[in-house]
């Protein structure tokens, strides 16, 4: 409870009637990044996947501001070894913390987000039909960069880059590119 109150604490009550909240939806094209599975050389494929959430700009400074917000996403992707082939889907929950620095049209915005993985499914076939992710980490944080622009006062769009600096699971690594589309209250 003391550490809710000290994040509120630093935003001021001006501040936060300040800031612009927003609903998005997003399409994310995930690539995945495997050297191989238990010594056997892996050949990935990249696959779009959805998103939907909400995002906060509660203004820190001037033109600074800090970009959170909470969503739910899905990264998929699909591998292939000597015999099998499986298609696998990460769904998380993704809380983005970066710094946006930008006017009433246009923003740059980096940092990281907490994804805390929800669920995940691998559908096998051949050799790898008992199809399993070994070892999925309960939490990844990606590197995150990207930009928005106003198209009216209210609507918006956002493209990001999110590098796999951790991985998703044993071996695994995703990268996204994500394109969301916002409506601002």
């Amino acid at each position: 409870m003391l550490r809710w109150i000290l994040l509120f604490s630093l935003f001021s009550f001006n501040s936060i009637a300040d800031s612009k909240i927003g609903i998005m939806g997003s399409a994310l094209f995930n690539a995945p990044e495997i050297d191989d599975i238990d010594g056997v050389e892996v050949d990935e494929e990249s696959k779009a996947s959805f998103g939907i959430g909400m995002r906060a700009l509660l203004p820190l400074k001037d033109r600074l501001k800090f970009r959170t917000g909470a969503g739910v996403v899905q990264k998929n992707f699909a591998y292939e070894v000597t015999g099998g082939e499986a298609d696998v889907s990460f769904t998380y929950l993704n809380i983005p913390l970066t710094l946006y620095l930008g006017g009433e049209r246009v923003g740059l915005f980096g940092g990281t987000a907490i994804n805390a993985r929800m669920e995940d499914d691998c559908d096998g076939d051949g050799t790898l039909s008992s199809c399993d992710v070994k070892k999925e980490k309960t939490l990844v944080l990606p590197l995150i960069i990207g930009f928005d622009f106003n198209l009216t006062q209210n609507v918006g769009m956002e493209f990001s880059y999110e590098y796999g600096i951790m991985e998703a699971a044993k071996d695994i690594k995703i990268s996204s590119a994500v394109f969301s589309l916002i409506y601002n209250f």
